[in-house]
């Protein structure tokens, strides 16, 4: 597959998510989709889903990725404390923000391990 095509689904794939993310965050708690896991792990793979879907689809740009993921972690927790069913916390916001570095990093660690075994056929 072309590296524009990969670019292009990406970043489709990321907008998808990022509308779950926003609806399962701040929607009122008993419309909140469930996984048959823990939430925090649900927290932190949506999130690490998304960033790595961003940063796949924007490479080289990974130190404002990795920005917007925290901000964006922490603006909609500050939102959740303006909603009467939800309640924003802390402790969210660090799973929801280390979840978009994991994807950030997984990214770079496997950009620079393609390119260190084929360095002709890494993109970018």
């Amino acid at each position: 597959m072309d590296n524009v095509v990969i670019r292009r689904l990406a970043a489709l794939a990321s907008v998808a998510i990022l509308i779950v993310i926003v609806f399962a965050t701040l929607a009122p708690i008993q419309q909140r989709p469930r996984l048959p896991m823990p939430v925090d792990v649900e927290r932190g793979l949506a999130f690490a889903a998304m960033a790595f879907c961003i940063s796949v689809a924007l490479s080289r740009s990974y130190g404002l990725i990795a920005i917007g993921c925290i901000v964006l972690a922490g603006g909609l927790e500050w939102l959740q404390t303006l909603l009467a069913t939800r309640h924003g916390q802390v402790h969210d916001f660090e799973v929801k923000a280390l979840g978009g570095l994991l994807g950030v990093a997984m990214v770079v660690a496997m950009r620079r391990f393609f390119k260190k075994r084929a360095p002709n056929d890494v993109p970018g």
